[in-house]
């Protein structure tokens, strides 16, 4: 919880650091927030970002999401 506080924090301060949303992104999937964690990560995919191929990483180790399964 302290992670997840401490990215926000930062993104309120600069909220083009994509770093910050990286880790925020990190902190919801340890908080089993995996949704959550996915959006993040796919809006870093999203950008022409130095952080873009760790998000991508992030996203393909995460669990499918429910309806996809369908």
């Amino acid at each position: 919880e302290e992670a997840l506080r401490l990215a926000q924090l930062a993104l309120r301060l600069d909220p083009a650091l994509s770093e910050a949303r990286f880790n925020l992104g990190l902190a919801l999937k340890l908080m089993g927030r995996v949704g959550e964690a996915r959006q993040v990560f796919s809006e870093l995919e999203a950008r022409s970002d130095p952080w873009r191929e760790a998000a991508r990483e992030q996203l393909r180790s995460l669990p499918e999401a429910p309806e996809a399964r369908q």
